[in-house]
């Protein structure tokens, strides 16, 4: 405890916060500290941004028909509910490629249509809606359409308008001929689905009006599962594929998109060793802080040796200083790191500083994870204390004659 109470009062001291090498030291921790903060912060919330949007438009798992024939889903939906126990809920599906046409403008579309009465169990849309409601039963003959507020804007859609859309029909007789079929929609509501190309070409809707329009009568493309444990994701699926045989496909969440979770996760590790290279050269210069503390401080050392102070003690008191400076550099550094985090959100919404068509998100939502902070603070706090281990050694060798010389 004395080489605990001796570190603070040396560190806190007028004659030691009045030194600039000492405030320069601190303040290329908290720098080091900040940036380690937004970077792991943006990272960790793209991965989680990328993962809610991509869990909230396409489900969990997709059981898709990979063989030829038309199997009975019904059948399928309940066998895959008896043999694994995480599915929570399902949702029969139908995916068409069409053109929407307004207003003497066109653009290629894709279209999803599930059952409009029990879609909520599965998919979540409740926190994307932006104008309209999420009702896709319709009051008249023109079934709804929920549409992705980029595609809105493109082809100058609101609430209430409608639009036309063409569908490619396969001629039964020669495969090779295509024919077309016209349909109408409404817009009931217009979403930020997150992701930038779903927000730009794509739409939801009624599984009945997907069938009509495809003239395919009942059959469907797939079925879409909920599971209580997203992180059992893996273990449903590896159970489905060894049981559900090779006619039928199983994606999760995550496949759709696994280059770019793969890459986040790359890169989350690259900028951080990148960025840790700000903490390096802090620790140099807390290095040079400290070896000129204790040649100030010869006499005061010398003090400490001749009433009987051990050299471990000299060592374990600029250890402390060392941790001192790092918890100081942690505390201010993360004060400065979530400022700029909440500035990075609040600029992305004013000066849209992430573009969509590069980054795949429209916006993301930072996320501090425990994991980040605790790699974040031992790191920090080892540097520190590696920092002060050097000079603590050169003054724990201190002849007190030597420092007591000129006194």
């Amino acid at each position: 405890m004395m080489e605990l109470w001796l570190a603070f009062r040396l560190l806190f001291c007028k004659k030691t916060l009045g030194q600039s090498n000492i405030l320069v030291a601190l303040a290329g921790l908290v720098i080091g500290v900040a940036c380690l903060v937004v970077a792991m912060a943006v990272m960790s919330g793209f991965e989680t941004t990328l993962r809610k949007s991509v869990v909230d438009v396409a489900g969990h798992l997709q059981v898709i028909r990979t063989g030829s024939g038309t199997p009975q889903w019904d059948d399928l939906e309940k066998k895959i509910f008896e043999i694994e126990p995480q599915i929570q809920g399902s949702l029969k599906f139908v995916f068409l490629e069409a053109v929407l046409a307004h207003k003497g403008e066109t653009l290629g579309v894709s279209m999803e249509g599930v059952d409009a009465n029990k879609w909520s169990e599965v998919l979540d849309f409740s926190k994307r809606i932006v104008a309209g409601n999420l009702n896709l039963i319709s009051d008249d003959d023109i079934p709804k359409a929920l549409i992705g507020e980029g595609l809105a804007a493109r082809m100058n859609l609101s609430v209430g308008d409608i639009f036309r859309v063409v569908v490619p029909i396969a001629d039964t007789l020669d495969p090779h001929k295509f024919g077309r079929q016209l349909g109408q929609f409404k817009v009931g509501g217009i979403l930020n689905y997150g992701k930038y190309d779903w927000n730009e070409r794509f739409m939801i809707i009624d599984l009945a009006a997907a069938q009509n329009l495809a003239k395919i009568g009942d059959r469907i493309n797939g079925l879409i599962f909920k599971i209580k444990d997203l992180d059992q994701t893996n273990d449903v699926y590896f159970n489905l594929m060894s049981r559900l045989g090779s006619g039928f496909m199983v994606r999760t969440w995550r496949d759709a998109n696994e280059n770019l979770f793969q890459a986040s996760q790359g890169e989350k590790v690259v900028i951080f060793f990148v960025v840790f290279i700000i903490m390096l050269v802090a620790a140099f210069s807390v290095t040079s802080s400290f070896y000129v503390n204790i040649f100030q401080r010869y006499p005061d050392l010398a003090i400490f040796k001749t009433i009987g102070v051990r050299p471990n003690s000299i060592v374990k008191i600029y250890g402390y200083q060392g941790l001192f400076l790092g918890v100081m550099g942690i505390i201010f550094g993360y004060l400065l790191g979530l400022t700029l985090c909440f500035l990075f959100v609040w600029g992305q919404r004013v000066f849209h500083l992430m573009p969509g068509s590069v980054y795949k998100l429209n916006e993301i939502q930072v996320e501090i994870k425990m994991f980040d902070t605790v790699a974040i603070i031992s790191s920090t706090l080892l540097i520190c204390l590696l920092a002060s281990i050097f000079p603590a050694r050169r003054g724990s060798k201190l002849n007190p004659v030597e420092g007591l010389r000129y006194e």
